[in-house]
């Protein structure tokens, strides 16, 4: 269950757009992923998950280790500990009984009027790509939070009718969060106290958001001191790296 309220890392600096950031991260990796994991459960009970995957020796030996344990653990856990870049990688290597996209192939995006459960299962990774892999801060414009929400309310209204799960119902607990800034709370006893009953979720937010921020510019900043912007296109080219990367540059790994 989502709590009332979370506190993201900084506050004065576009706390809107850090706030619907969150909120897309959160269900995201809440809301959507547990369609991913009851997808996956609806072909292949976690107790034969081990089995199967090691019955397809050149997918298993792209997983890595922490990957392998969770799915021997997967017998006595089930998928609850399976995060959304794994189970998104079980299901495009491992079903077979999932209806596919649309195009007939995974890994691309699909049309406005591609509906199939294969086609809202990339657009799942897709708007995943967007949170984690392509952005250069912890924020998320106004007009791109509500295209990419209408978007998540969308599939999960039509996950609902391939899985017979409920999942409309807690997106929409996400999208009521009320997200305060930390200066508000310096004075407020009241406040303290709810800051304190922070959930998993805002721990969870709190982290995406500082990686994504303050992490990510320090990687930035380590390539500038070797690779200067104008001259990152024609390195990458020069390298075999190139024809690994997505036209898009968004990377999730697995796909």
């Amino acid at each position: 269950m989502a709590s009332d309220s979370i506190t993201p890392m900084a506050s004065g600096q576009d706390l809107g757009g850090r706030s619907r950031f969150a909120k897309l991260g959160m269900a995201t990796n809440d809301v959507l992923n547990q369609a991913y994991r009851d997808i996956l459960e609806m072909e292949v009970p976690p107790s034969l998950i081990y089995n199967k995957v090691k019955a397809s020796p050149n997918f298993y030996r792209r997983l890595r280790p922490e990957q392998g344990q969770l799915l021997i653990n997967a017998t006595h856990s089930g998928y609850k500990n399976f995060d959304i870049s794994l189970t998104y990688q079980l299901i495009r290597n491992i079903c077979s009984k999932i209806p596919k996209p649309t195009k007939g192939k995974w890994g691309e995006e699909p049309e406005a009027g591609e509906v199939t459960v294969g086609d809202d299962i990339e657009r799942i990774r897709s708007i995943r790509n967007g949170l984690t892999a392509n952005v250069s801060s912890a924020s998320t414009p106004e007009a791109e939070f509500n295209h990419t929400w209408s978007t998540m309310s969308d599939i999960c209204q039509r996950l609902e009718t391939f899985t017979g799960k409920k999942y409309l119902d807690q997106l929409n607990l996400f999208h009521k969060l009320t997200i305060r800034g930390e200066t508000e709370t310096e004075d407020n006893p009241i406040e303290k106290t709810k800051m304190r009953k922070e959930n998993g979720r805002t721990r969870f937010a709190k982290l995406k958001m500082a990686t994504n921020d303050v992490l990510n510019q320090a990687y930035r900043d380590i390539l500038e001191m070797e690779v200067s912007p104008s001259d990152i296109e024609n390195k990458v080219r020069a390298s075999r790296v190139y024809k690994r990367l997505r036209p898009e540059r968004a990377y999730l790994e697995g796909c």
